[in-house]
């Protein structure tokens, strides 16, 4: 292929869609609006490029009709973005409205990342994926609704029990969805369709 096998054009409408997006996400004022048509055109041209050619950037023929996996992809962006908002609010509170040091508040969070990785190696072998969305969503507004119970005030072990709660969709729903697609997605475009799902998950987190 003339670009070495890689699908620049596609490449560059996919870094003009995100860009427009993110621009207006962080200015969300009258004056930047017209990056709502720049962002519009875009994603039709990127639709229209990926759908044409041979080998796309984005295989977006994976979702040809297949609502179930479009499902699990927006099932992830839902995921992801509820997860990092989280994340970072919440490190953004320990530190300015809990008064923590950068190191104390990392501290706190590392229970989060614990109970993730035990969640994660508990559960990841299981077949099972209905049973982890629905305790996976309901931990995790759990954990939002518990942000209304810290102050600044709070004692250490509300902070440290609010970030393990928080570790338990964070173990679940990512293997969760990962696991839906593998049974939802066409075998010949796995691999397409598993990197599709990584790109919702980084959606996510610029949403977040």
């Amino acid at each position: 292929a003339p670009g070495g096998g890689l699908d620049l054009p596609g490449m560059t409408l996919f870094a003009g869609l995100l860009s427009a997006v993110l621009l207006l996400l962080m200015n969300p004022r009258a004056e930047y609006l017209w990056l709502l048509p720049v962002a519009v055109a875009a994603g039709a041209g990127l639709v229209v490029r990926e759908l044409r050619t041979a080998d796309p950037f984005l295989d977006l023929r994976v979702l040809g009709g297949n609502l179930p996996l479009i499902a699990t992809y927006a099932r992830n962006l839902l995921t992801f973005t509820v997860s990092y908002a989280w994340l970072y609010g919440y490190t953004q509170w320990l530190e300015q409205g809990r008064g923590l040091s950068a190191s104390t508040a990392g501290l706190i969070l590392l229970p989060l990342f614990l109970t993730a990785i035990g969640v994660s190696a508990l559960t990841g072998r299981r077949r099972g994926v209905r049973g982890k969305l629905l305790f996976g969503a309901g931990t995790q507004l759990a954990a939002c609704g518990l942000l209304l119970a810290v102050s600044p005030s709070s004692g250490t072990w509300l902070l440290v029990a609010v970030a393990v709660l928080a570790g338990v969709p964070q173990g679940l729903l990512g293997l969760a969805n990962q696991n839906a697609l593998y049974h939802q997605a066409d075998p010949a475009r796995i691999g397409s369709s598993a990197g599709l799902l990584r790109t919702f998950t980084y959606l996510g987190a610029m949403v977040a």
